[in-house]
């Protein structure tokens, strides 16, 4: 049911209130019923829902370093912050722009010079107006370095 401001549901009170002047007292009780009827509480539920969240996979380089993360979050009434937590201790927090949250985490670099590519998990969590929040893991893809040249 659409909530109506209380100054909207008042209007014909006020309306029989002004009559009053014009046509005597005969109004007044007419204008008392309606405004007592606009007393009536309102029923507002509570947003319990969390937010929606995921992580886009990201790559860095194998040397690691300054890493870019994205993240979708959205929520019936608004996400308010998404942070990410790496390295571990580490918050940071991420910006929204075009609908996307992102921000930049530091990753270990790859020593493998073996050619396999390793993974970083990231946590990030996106709290919602109300106080809700959800979590969720972006995986950043360290690239391998380049074995050395045979001799």
């Amino acid at each position: 049911m659409p909530r109506t401001s209380p100054l909207l549901r008042l209007l014909p009170a006020l309306a029989l209130l002004a009559a009053c002047g014009s046509e005597g007292s005969s109004a007044l009780p007419a204008a008392a019923a309606l405004l007592a009827a606009q007393q009536t509480p309102v029923a507002v539920s509570a947003d319990t829902t969390p937010p929606a969240v995921s992580g886009y996979p990201a790559a860095a380089t194998y040397e690691g370093g300054a890493t870019t993360i994205r993240v979708a979050a959205s929520d019936a009434v608004g996400v308010v912050a998404v942070q990410a937590v790496y390295p571990p201790g580490t918050t940071v927090s991420l910006a929204l722009s075009a609908g996307e949250w992102s921000g930049t985490v530091s990753v270990p670099g790859n020593g493998s010079t073996t050619g396999t590519d390793a993974t970083v998990s990231v946590p990030v969590t996106a709290r919602d107006a109300a106080g809700n929040s959800a979590s969720a893991t972006v995986v950043v893809t360290v690239a391998a370095a380049e074995a050395p040249p045979a001799l």
